[in-house]
């Protein structure tokens, strides 16, 4: 994706006091995931910026089938081992910053994880990665 800030042109500048946004992350896994998160959490060092992290995992008991998905040369085993390691770390550096959530949300379907997107309608950028890899309900 691209992202893409004009500004308010010449050399205005706006107090971080006066800046208020939400940036949501949907993170799923894989790398492009953490790619996002890891763009995203750049962003949220601005003091006018809230950064609410949401994981969604594939509920362990669901009724429906589980599907493996896996483009490209990776591993979906590896890529889920580096989602823990990368989640962990974020966890840990960023445990003390107040304007940082992270949450996880178990989901089984597809209704599910739209009707957890919808709850972030006060957000003002989401920011998710393009790449499928790990286990989808169908």
């Amino acid at each position: 994706g691209i992202f893409v800030d004009r500004g308010l042109g010449g050399t205005c500048h706006v107090p971080a006091s006066n800046v208020s946004f939400c940036i949501a992350v949907l993170f799923f896994g894989g790398g492009d995931d953490r790619e996002a998160l890891a763009y995203a959490a750049r962003m949220a060092e601005h003091p006018g910026i809230r950064l609410v992290v949401t994981r969604f995992l594939v509920e362990p008991n669901i009724a429906g089938e589980i599907m493996t998905v896996d483009i490209g040369d990776s591993s979906s085993s590896n890529s889920i081992s580096e989602d823990e390691e990368f989640l962990a770390e974020f966890k840990l550096k960023t445990e003390s910053d107040d304007s940082i959530i992270y949450e996880e949300k178990i989901v089984k379907d597809a209704a599910e994880t739209v009707a957890a997107i919808c709850k972030f309608n006060s957000c003002n950028l989401f920011l998710v990665g393009i790449r499928p890899t790990g286990e989808l309900a169908c």
